[in-house]
């Protein structure tokens, strides 16, 4: 199943960042109720009413790891600073706490898929 956030169609960049978002959802499937516990105490305190997460805990500290794998795949198809400039735009504009820990703790949260198997 496709599934494809249609609001950047107007940057290539963009638009890619939110196919490999959506698809990095179904990476998860089965491993969210393992992880999250663990991304809950490690970040106690992130804000996730909109614009700053969904607006709901478990899907916002998921969400976490769908944007480090977001990260990955950018970087891995558009280069380091495009990806980072994407990420960066991204974190001005929604989930604005969510992509702050994850690229403020970036070493962190690659260490956190690596422990869980969690990669492309």
């Amino acid at each position: 199943m496709l599934t494809q956030n249609l609001r950047f169609l107007d940057n290539d960049d963009r638009a890619l960042s939110a196919y490999v978002h959506e698809q990095a959802h179904w990476l998860l499937m089965g491993q969210a109720r393992e992880i999250l516990p663990e991304l809950i105490r490690m970040y106690p305190n992130i804000e996730i009413a909109p614009p700053y997460g969904d607006g709901n805990q478990g899907t916002s500290y998921l969400h976490l790891v769908v944007l480090m794998l977001e990260w990955q795949a950018l970087e891995d198809v558009i280069g380091v600073d495009r990806a980072r400039a994407v990420m960066e735009f991204k974190r001005q504009d929604h989930y604005k706490a969510l992509y702050a820990t994850v690229m403020d703790h970036r070493q962190q949260m690659e260490s956190f898929l690596k422990r869980y198997g969690v990669k492309w």
